[in-house]
C-alpha cells in the first residue's frame, strides 16, 4: 500500500445517500475530487470518499468547491486510471490521470472569504 500526502483543491463534491441500485444507505457519505499538480507541474484527480467534518458540512448547506486541502492517506493501486472506456468500447485518454485515497486525515486550510463589512452603495445627493 502506498501512502501519501498532497495539497490540492476541491473541484468536485457529491453527498452519496443512495447506492447503486436507488437505497437510500445508511451512512451517507461525501465524495470529493481534489485538484493536484505534481513535482512535474503535471495535473491529477484525486477522488476521496469522507465521512468527516467535510460532510457536515455540506449537510449544512456549505459549498466546498474551491476549498484548498491537505489530505494524508493511502492510495488505492486499483483505481489508479490514465483511461477509460466509452460506450462503444475505445479506449480515451483521460486529461488529467486520476486515482482514489483513502483519507486519514483531511486538512482544510481555509474558508472561502467573506467580504467583512458591506459594500455601500453610492448615496442620491
Amino acid at each position: 500500500m502506498l501512502t501519501t500526502t498532497f495539497t490540492g483543491n476541491i473541484t468536485f463534491q457529491e453527498l452519496v445517500t443512495k447506492d447503486g441500485q436507488g437505497n437510500l444507505l445508511e451512512s451517507p457519505f461525501l465524495g470529493i475530487k481534489v485538484a493536484v499538480n505534481d513535482i512535474n507541474d503535471n495535473s491529477l484527480t484525486v477522488e476521496i470518499r469522507t465521512k468527516n467534518g467535510l460532510l457536515k458540512a455540506v449537510q449544512d448547506g456549505e459549498n466546498l468547491v474551491g476549498t484548498r486541502v491537505t489530505v494524508a492517506g493511502s492510495i488505492d493501486l486499483a483505481s489508479i486510471s490514465s483511461h477509460w472506456m466509452n460506450d462503444e468500447g475505445d479506449l480515451i485518454a483521460r486529461k488529467k490521470p486520476q486515482f482514489r485515497v483513502y483519507a486519514n486525515l483531511i486538512e482544510r486550510h481555509a474558508r472561502k472569504s467573506i467580504p467583512a463589512t458591506p459594500v455601500q452603495t453610492e448615496l442620491v445627493a
